[in-house]
């Protein structure tokens, strides 16, 4: 899913910027700022650990100082660390890459230069769809078919239709995950699976609970004939909608000592063969 650097190393180098002309210029190619992570760094701040910046070039936004501003690729929450201390003239060493120019550029960096787990994996396709399709292909049309379906993906629009369960979406996509049988990628699986969840269960934000996302989604996968229409009859008879869902899927889980993932498809298998004669029924099998 993720590209290499087209930047070369030539247009990188070492500079010192004062706190004051650093700021996110583009925040959509960053993740969302926590003020609670800079105020912990504030509040444990080690000089010695803020490490180099990484920035853009200047783009004519200036300070209240006259300054040029540069935009911050990686290291957003130390810059407001110390701007809570209030070191704003301070300088700091910054990693400094002329060759990045746009929104996608800044975007593909802040992808490249942030691989620990603390980014959250909404924020990082959030980051790549920003990047583009040129590098993140997968990431992009999975954006794209959420988009088309009147749904959203990004928090900081406030929507009320919004998905948090992006990896899971990106397991469906792809055809990864417990007991799939091979790679996709599956767009058409991915859309019937958010239209039957929206079908049953409505648009709102906890009726897309990864659990129920990866179990329509493995198996309309593994059997793509299934009845879409009378799974959605069956999944909104469910008491509690999809709440009522995952929790069935945990019951099955703890009383089969099985994952969670297999648990979830199995309620789902065993649902669709209700009242079905042999010749019609799905069978649970590792693939």
């Amino acid at each position: 899913m993720s590209n290499t650097n087209k930047i070369s190393r030539d247009t990188r180098k070492i500079v010192w910027l004062r706190i004051r002309q650093l700021d996110i210029l583009h925040p959509e190619a960053q993740r969302p700022y926590r003020k609670q992570w800079a105020q912990k760094i504030a509040d444990n701040f080690d000089p010695d650990a803020v490490d180099i910046i990484k920035v853009g070039p200047p783009n004519g936004t200036l300070n209240k100082e006259g300054e040029e501003i540069h935009h911050v690729i990686d290291g957003q929450h130390r810059v407001a660390a110390m701007i809570i201390l209030k070191w704003d003239d301070q300088k700091v060493p910054c990693h400094y890459n002329s060759g990045t120019s746009t929104v996608a550029d800044y975007a593909h960096q802040f992808d490249l230069h942030n691989t620990s787990k603390t980014v959250e994996f909404l924020d990082r396709l959030l980051v790549r769809v920003t990047a583009g399709p040129d590098l993140y292909p997968d990431e992009c049309a999975v954006s794209e078919i959420v988009a088309n379906l009147g749904l959203d993906f990004d928090r900081r629009n406030n929507s009320p239709r919004h998905i948090q369960a992006a990896s899971a979406c990106m397991d469906v996509y792809l055809g990864t995950g417990t007991g799939m049988k091979k790679s996709g990628p599956y767009p058409e699986v991915f859309e019937r699976t958010l239209t039957v969840i929206e079908s049953a269960w409505g648009a709102e934000t906890k009726n897309f609970h990864a659990v129920g996302i990866k179990a329509i989604g493995h198996l309309l996968t593994r059997w793509p004939a299934v009845d879409t229409d009378r799974m959605i009859e069956q999944l909104a008879a469910i008491p509690a909608g999809s709440t009522g869902f995952v929790g069935a899927a945990r019951t099955q889980r703890d009383l089969a000592n099985i994952p969670l993932g297999t648990a979830a498809v199995q309620v789902l298998i065993r649902m669709h063969n209700k009242r079905l004669s042999p010749a019609h029924r799905i069978e649970w099998s590792t693939p």
